[in-house]
């Protein structure tokens, strides 16, 4: 029989769910609620939140709580009889027991808690006779999934509450969060001393987020404190189910183990529902209903199997990036499914049906990558890196080394578009090493190879770039492959011109181009076109880098590739910025960037931001320009040193100086210049020309002692260091500047009057005409009533000494004399 009783006294507190109590409570006293079921996976504390709550309800119930465990049970019909027993009635037979439970409770309100409903949901329907027969009779139930009963209303009681990852709270902050306060309830039941610090706190919030925020395994888990460390017991939770042991005799059987939790909703299965349920266990990052097809029993709904197992809290629902419902598996349940995958001897048949999905997924990827909706497939394609990877693992550890070649080939685009350089590396350069010592399939080793050479490229790695495409290049002429001798001899071509070899990078870049033309490829023809007028730009011939540049965003369009076209547009954008064509400049670095950012998070983005910047700052909008910087250093912060990174550098010490931080100006212009001797990234000609005026501003308002120590300083900064005080900047703003009602441009031309500037630097700097300075300074001087720039200088500093001494100039290089 049931055991059965008011409500039971529970021995600890309930810790963490304030939030939770509150609202369920809130639907109880509710009069339209008359049935609510709390679900949740085995563990997650349904039975402890139900007799909370049903206490705090007790004086809204006049005619008392009455509780029944039916986890005793095993049979339907058996849980009217408990029901009946919990409010002192026997099964005489003489009148039905709903009949007699009507005449019991009569019009009394009452509130009935049934926990443990899942293995017995069955006798949902006599629950809506019972609730039909006694309309002040409520409900609370526990269940693993709904009742799936008119009028149910659900509650899932969710994990416990974690720190935000990455948080900095202090310890006592975070010992509020419910996960790690229940953690250090039970590790301090059993080891009073058990304290939570600076040196541990990040340990204890690593395990309780490593079990999920279950509570069942975190009590578990803090029983081990005492015999093992914070640190110990997060190194022992590779396989939780075997640490997670032994808990407390009051625990029914089925809770005293993690383990045992889960069998019993295991148990609960039918058999296509635990087929599928342990072979969802193969995918490592959760799977749409597609992905889970491929292992799923051919005669089957997955959809209706994968719906049941959700409804039995045994897997997550959620949504994808393009609003499909994903399937997921809290890491503690996927760990025991992935066992009975194992036990069942499925484990291998799963794998390799991961890699085949894994592999046409990708091949699906990489073609759309191109395309107008690239960014809807980086999208896709990062959910899915998790099973990618674990597809990945398992063919190159089985020694499936082809699979494996096919599979890396097709994530290359993504890793180098999305900036996975570090990963795509190491994978590509593990797979070149095997397939050679394999034999494997040569044509495909030389793709390989390429992709591994591209994405040093992107890492400006380039002896290890040139060694990848010569290999490359020497299996694809062995083969025969025209694609691969085209492809590795523009990528060739690119890199003896940075060695310095024009010649010879424009004779394999012509091989490379007539190879593509004979091919008929488009794409090809863009990307050698693209390089060569990239290198002509380079080599100051503006006109030909033109025609160039041109003919490959001709082909580039006609391809449909908007990778390429966004590349050809940036470097149509830099060409016009050497010509100090900015409004042409601009269009072209918008048009890029907005491709870009349809792509996806992608390096191109904030390349193009970072010379949008430069020309806002052209423009004398510090403002702007200072946010775009900010923004592409922003997203460099973790590529480390990257070509746009010293030109953001470069352009917020500009900022700096003119925002009156000439020290800090002097140590970023010092970092950039050390990064770019890092990354092989001098500085263009056309950038050249801007700064090089400023640095030597920086150098004449500091001195030139101070000015050493500062550009010292900055070339000893780490990356992470550099960007951090740029930003600093950008977040700043400068002071307000008094200029005895002078305009904008004519406070401009006064300051670098004043600073000593001649007219035509003036002229210059300001990118407008002699002339033009000429009807300024004539003004300039009507407005202060001086007639020359002595006299200027002298009442400036009369009128407006703080001014002058607070606030910087309105433009860059400038220094007022003493």
């Amino acid at each position: 029989m049931a055991e059965v009783s008011g409500l039971p006294a529970p021995l600890t507190p309930l810790i963490g769910r304030a939030r939770e109590s509150a609202a369920v409570a809130a639907l109880l006293r509710r009069p339209d609620v008359r049935l609510v079921t709390l679900t949740g996976p085995g563990g997650v504390g349904k039975t402890r939140l139900a007799i909370h709550v049903a206490a705090a309800c007790e004086p809204d119930f006049a005619a008392g709580v009455y509780s029944v465990s039916l986890a005793p049970i095993r049979a339907d019909h058996l849980v009217l009889p408990a029901i009946a027993h919990a409010f002192g009635l026997r099964d005489h037979g003489d009148r039905p027991l709903v009949e007699r439970l009507r005449h019991r409770i009569a019009g009394d309100d009452v509130l009935l808690v049934l926990d443990n409903f899942e293995h017995v949901l069955g006798a949902a329907v006599e629950i809506v006779t019972l609730l039909t027969a006694c309309p002040r009779l409520h409900v609370l139930a526990t269940s693993r999934s709904r009742l799936k009963i008119g009028g149910e209303h659900e509650f899932a009681v969710p994990m416990l509450s974690l720190p935000d990852p990455g948080s900095n709270a202090a310890p006592q902050e975070l010992a509020d969060t419910g996960a790690v306060a229940l953690f250090l309830y039970h590790a301090r039941a059993l080891r009073p001393g058990f304290a939570l610090h600076a040196a541990n706190a990040a340990t204890v919030v690593e395990i309780c987020r490593r079990l999920d925020g279950l509570p069942l395994a975190i009590e578990l888990a803090a029983a081990r404190v005492t015999v093992l460390s914070p640190e110990a017991l997060l190194a022992r939770l590779t396989n939780r189910l075997q640490l997670l042991t032994g808990g407390t005799y009051d625990h029914p059987d089925r809770l005293r183990t993690l383990r045992d939790a889960l069998m019993w909703s295991y148990n609960l299965l039918s058999i296509d529902e635990q087929i599928l349920f342990r072979r969802l266990a193969v995918f490592a990052g959760g799977c749409t209903l597609e992905a889970a097809e491929v292992v799923t029993p051919s005669a089957v709904s997955t959809l209706d199997l994968a719906a049941s197992l959700a409804d039995k809290s045994l897997l997550r629902i959620d949504d994808d990036p393009d609003g499909e419902k994903r399937f997921g598996m809290l890491e503690t349940i996927r760990e025991f499914a992935w066992q009975r995958l194992t036990d069942a001897g499925e484990e291998q048949m799963a794998r390799s049906a991961l890699a085949d999905w894994c592999l046409a997924f990708a091949a699906r990827v990489e073609a759309g990558l191109m395309a107008a909706l690239g960014g809807h497939w980086l999208d896709r394609q990062h959910v899915e890196m998790p099973n990618m990877r674990a597809a990945l693992s398992w063919l190159a550890e089985s020694g499936q080394i082809e699979r494996a070649l096919r599979l890396a080939t097709s994530l290359a685009r993504f890793w180098e578009l999305y900036g996975y350089w570090d990963e795509g590396s190491t994978w590509l350069d593990r797979l070149v090493r095997q397939s050679a010592a394999a034999a494997s399939d040569v044509p495909m080793r030389a793709r390989v190879l390429a992709e591994l050479g591209t994405i040093a490229l992107r890492m400006r790695q380039f002896d290890r770039a040139i060694d990848c495409f010569e290999q490359s290049l020497a299996i694809a002429r062995a083969a025969s492959d025209r694609r691969g001798i085209a492809f590795a001899l523009d990528n060739l071509g690119y890199l003896a011109n940075d060695r310095g070899d024009r010649a010879g990078a424009e004779s394999l870049l012509s091989e490379s181009l007539r190879l593509y033309r004979a091919l008929g490829d488009e794409r090809g023809m863009a990307k050698a076109l693209d390089t060569l007028g990239l290198i002509a730009m380079l080599h100051e011939e503006q006109a030909a880098a033109a025609v160039l540049l041109d003919e490959s965003l001709m082909h580039s369009r006609a391809a449909g590739d908007h990778w390429l076209m966004a590349i050809t547009l940036t470097n149509r954008g830099v060409l016009a910025n050497h010509q100090r064509a900015w409004t042409d400049a601009r269009a072209a670095f918008d048009e890029s960037l907005s491709l870009a950012r349809a792509m996806g998070g992608n390096w191109l983005i904030e390349l193009n931001l970072s010379y949008l910047g430069l020309i806002a700052q052209i423009e004398h909008n510090e403002p702007r320009a200072a946010g775009l910087f900010a923004e592409s250093l922003a997203r460099c912060r973790d590529r480390g040193p990257q070509l746009p990174t010293p030109r953001c550098l470069e352009g917020l010490a500009a900022i700096a100086f003119r925002w009156g931080a000439a020290a800090r100006a002097a140590r970023l212009f010092g970092a950039a210049h050390a990064m770019r001797a890092v990354i092989r990234g001098p500085m263009l000609p056309a950038d050249r020309a801007i700064y090089a005026p400023i640095v030597e501003d920086v150098r004449r308002t500091l001195g030139r002692p101070a000015f050493a120590v500062a550009w010292e300083a900055g070339q000893a900064l780490e990356t992470q260091t550099a960007i951090d005080e740029a930003l600093a900047i950008a977040r700043t703003q400068p002071a307000p500047l008094a200029t005895a009602g002078l305009t904008p441009r004519e406070a401009e031309v006064l300051y670098l009057l004043i600073a000593g500037r001649k007219d035509r630097d003036i002229a210059e700097t300001l990118f407008i005409s002699h002339r033009t300075v000429h009807h300024h300074v004539a003004r300039i001087y009507a407005k202060l009533g001086v007639h020359s720039r002595a006299e200027a200088t002298r009442t400036v500093r009369s009128r407006l000494p703080s001014t002058l001494d607070q606030s910087p100039s309105p433009f860059p290089g400038t220094r007022l004399p003493e």
